[in-house]
């Protein structure tokens, strides 16, 4: 008679010794950012290696000079419009002048290497940069 509460203890204290050594392990606050920081890290590696092939591609096919203006967001004479496109993007505003191979590309504030608060204004000519100016 004694024997059946003592198995019946015995078999609980065995299941519940069970249960606490094979639960899931409590949850750190910190997991969350681990795995954004990885994740940030392998969206960042496959981003540099996109860009380093995207510049092997542009170094093959035009002037290696252009390939550090462009990664550096620079804008020289001569420089072709869609090269000015790669290091600049798309300006807010095209303005034709007088026949078709000639424009002006409007960028907003910002967009060049010089700071100056009213954005720049590229001449284009012949597809090629002929200067610009900074308003």
């Amino acid at each position: 008679m004694l024997l059946l509460p003592i198995s019946i203890i015995a078999i609980a204290a065995g299941l519940l010794v069970f249960l606490l050594l094979n639960r899931p392990a409590p949850a750190d606050p910190g997991d969350g950012a681990k795995k954004a920081g990885a994740e940030l890290a392998r969206a960042k590696a496959v981003y540099e290696e996109l860009e380093t092939r995207l510049f092997a591609i542009i170094e093959k096919g035009i002037n290696k000079k252009y390939t550090r203006e462009i990664r550096d967001g620079e804008v020289t004479i001569g420089m072709p419009s869609e090269l000015l496109l790669m290091a600049w993007g798309h300006p807010s505003e095209i303005k034709e002048e007088g026949d078709e191979t000639e424009e002006t590309w409007i960028y907003p504030a910002g967009r060049s290497t010089v700071e100056s608060g009213g954005g720049t204004e590229v001449r284009i000519s012949g597809k090629k940069v002929q200067g610009w100016k900074d308003n």
